[in-house]
């Protein structure tokens, strides 16, 4: 006679093991992390939004691995688990591109600037002014235009009412492009990752952040020699340079500045070549195949040697009279047919 296995209820399943999926707590923590990341940036890391991994999404994703760090340690019963972490970094990595520079910086500027700027000598309120949609800007009244560019009267309350509707129109429009390309990736993704076995080296880069072992309650890459020696490195260099804005008399290490601070002459009509060390690009670099990182250093060359012969015989493209816009357009236009080509010829197996 056979006996059914009775179910255990003294020795619970640990907590990490039931959130194994999307919770809503992580949903919630992730909306949080959001807010605050835009409000710092907006007030206080304005450059922190520079490319497709931005430092913005980093600074809270490496804040929350250290308080889950110490959450797995001292109360493990409520720390988060792996998915929920990825969760949390991928919403902020999400909305990371969007604050300041990124894109929420440049929408109120520009919407406001034909009105702004307009005057009785350029004429563009009578000759642009009439062809402006009016529910895709605002209202042409000084307080409520001026107050966002040379701020508003003492005792002054915000007009939120005549932005909302040109914000809201804009915001539709621009995350109708966001999410078109994201969905535009989910159709190739297949192609990319069965077919043409692409690597994602930011999205792995995540997941090996918080790959675990079994039966250990640190992610791993806590206990790599390696890892924390190439942190020593970089931390030491950042934590001096702090310090010696405080300490005049202190020497500046120059590793890790300004692309323009480092830079090599190669000639009279040819772009300097700028030197830069950058421990993030390094670390993704790492992660990338061999032939796509030699891609980017050749075509680099390439791109210099065509500048100077581009400045050498005076070909130029563009307005008459821009002397750096024509070289920069006419090297950067050179990649959009190519990036176009090679997306479509992706979308058939074999081409590529």
């Amino acid at each position: 006679m056979s006996v059914m296995p009775k179910e255990s209820h003294d020795n619970p399943q640990p907590s990490s093991v039931k959130r194994d999926g999307v919770t809503v707590r992580a949903l919630v923590l992730g909306v949080l992390t959001i807010v605050g990341m835009t409000f710092y940036i907006t007030h206080f890391g304005w450059n922190l939004i520079k490319n497709y991994m931005p430092v913005s999404a980093l600074i809270p994703f490496v804040v929350w691995i250290g308080i889950n760090t110490v959450l797995r340690l001292t109360v493990p019963r409520i720390a988060l688990s792996r998915t929920e972490m990825l969760t949390l970094f991928f919403m902020v990595w999400l909305v990371g591109n969007l604050p300041t520079t990124g894109w929420a910086g440049y929408m109120l500027g520009n919407i406001s600037a034909p009105f702004y700027l307009a005057s009785p000598e350029n004429r563009v309120g009578d000759v642009v002014g009439p062809f402006l949609t009016p529910w895709l800007f605002p209202d042409r009244n000084p307080l409520v235009i001026g107050g966002l560019l040379s701020g508003l009267p003492p005792h002054t309350e915000i007009p939120w009412q005549p932005w909302a509707r040109p914000v809201f129109w804009w915001s539709a429009g621009s995350l109708s492009i966001v999410l078109a390309g994201f969905f535009g990736s989910v159709l190739f993704f297949k192609q990319w990752n069965e077919i043409e076995r692409l690597t994602f080296p930011m999205a792995t880069f995540p997941a090996d952040m918080l790959r675990e072992e079994p039966g250990k309650r640190l992610p791993t890459v806590m206990s790599s020699r390696l890892f924390w020696t190439g942190f020593t490195i970089a931390a030491a260099i950042l934590c001096w340079n702090i310090a010696g804005y405080f300490v005049p008399t202190m020497g500046h290490i120059r590793l890790f500045d300004h692309w323009r601070s480092v830079s090599v002459p190669l000639g009279y009509h040819y772009p300097d070549y700028s030197l830069r060390i950058q421990p993030v690009i390094m670390g993704l670099a790492y992660l990338c195949p061999l032939d796509l990182l030699f891609s980017f250093w050749s075509y680099q060359i390439v791109n210099i040697f065509k500048e100077g012969l581009i400045n050498q015989t005076g070909f130029s493209v563009g307005l008459q009279g821009h002397r750096r816009a024509p070289r920069r357009s006419s090297c950067s236009r050179r990649t959009v047919p190519s990036f176009f080509s090679w997306v479509g010829l992706s979308g058939y197996p074999g081409t590529i």
